[in-house]
């Protein structure tokens, strides 16, 4: 009995030796297991959204020839008469236009243009202004240039801006000026920003201060883009 005894004693540690080595061998091979994540209030958490961005648009607005694309409508080519005024001494500011005559020394719009003629007094923003009162249109809504042809016989570059007079007040709308080299050119003018483009009641196109005493130049194909 002893001895049955001593031998079931010595099987039962030889098995615990063999269990104790196996448990630690696999405990060897388990990698090691990261943190678990904090558990997360539903309540408290914040849904981040990103939003989708509008594509650009990459429609150029200008042509190769650097015009304006749209919708072009002539306001004036002066192949039916003359319409338009030199300003002169009639609103008393000082403007240095002389008069102004229809001519078919030059045009692209046809063969007629408006020859405008001015002098100067050399005086601080002075300015030579020709006018229209009757325009051929006057609901502009939309309208974003006006392009005119000029051709400047000059040596020396002239700088011409224009004015739309616009609603029931006669609103000054007034566009920055571009510089006109010697020769013929396509003068763009940004009207976009002007106020009651459906009511245009005056047209003007100014030459402003030059460095000769008396002068002239030359303006056809009125257009205003849509």
């Amino acid at each position: 009995m002893k001895k049955f005894l001593f031998a079931s004693l010595a099987v039962f540690a030889l098995f615990s030796i063999i269990a104790c080595g196996t448990t630690a061998e696999i405990t060897e091979e388990i990698p090691e297991t990261q943190p678990e994540a904090p558990l997360i209030d539903e309540e408290e958490s914040t849904e981040i959204i990103i939003e989708e961005t509008e594509e650009v648009s990459t429609v150029d607005t200008f042509d190769e020839n650097g015009l304006p694309i749209g919708q072009y409508v002539c306001m004036e080519n002066f192949e039916d008469g003359n319409y338009w005024m030199a300003v002169g001494n009639s609103w008393n500011d000082g403007d240095t236009s002389i008069d102004d005559e229809t001519t078919e020394e030059w045009g692209t719009s046809g063969p007629t243009s408006l020859k405008c003629i001015y002098t100067t007094k050399h005086a601080e923003f002075e300015k030579a202004g020709f006018y229209c009162d009757a325009p051929l249109e006057s609901d502009w809504t939309d309208a974003k240039y006006v392009v005119i042809d000029v051709y400047n016989p000059n040596e020396y570059d002239i700088s011409i801006a224009l004015v739309l007079q616009t609603g029931d007040n006669w609103t000054w709308n007034q566009t920055e000026a571009a510089i006109c080299p010697p020769g013929i050119h396509s003068l763009i003018f940004d009207i976009s920003k002007t106020e009651d483009k459906d009511a245009i009641g005056r047209m003007i196109v100014y030459l402003f201060g030059t460095p000769e005493e008396a002068g002239c130049f030359f303006f056809d194909n009125y257009r205003v883009v849509f």
